[in-house]
């Protein structure tokens, strides 16, 4: 069995928080997908009784591929990575921005309304 993860949030990767904000941004480039913990797992367990039980899974010795890498392709749960019209490496920056865009929302709503008022105030003497 040679299956492929997808991204998921566990603690090794979450708790560097350069990842962790990456990682709540990617969620808007579609179809890409973070998965928890739970479900990677899950999935993968399937995946790896498959190829034990199953005869015609790719991961069986006894099957014939019409390349190696079939076996990659087969039994892969990318979260949407090979289908996503990005590449990894050139959103990571983006979901950052995404991120703290989504988070300093209200701050800069309220930033934005003490300016108007003190715009008011110095312009049109209110």
């Amino acid at each position: 069995s040679s299956n492929i993860p997808p991204a998921t949030s566990t603690a090794s990767v979450v708790h560097k928080r350069e990842f962790a904000w990456a990682y709540e941004g990617m969620p808007y480039f579609k179809p890409y997908e973070i998965f928890a913990p739970e479900t990677s797992n899950a999935v993968m367990t399937a995946l790896l009784l498959f190829d034990l039980e199953d005869k015609n899974s790719s991961g069986n010795p006894t099957k014939v591929l019409a390349n190696p890498n079939q076996l990659f392709s087969y039994g892969s749960f990318n979260g949407g990575a090979w289908r996503c019209a990005y590449e990894v490496d050139s959103i990571g920056e983006a979901s950052v921005f995404i991120y703290f865009g989504r988070v300093s929302k209200p701050y800069v709503m309220v930033m934005g309304v003490a300016g108007l008022g003190v715009a008011l105030k110095v312009f049109a003497g209110f």
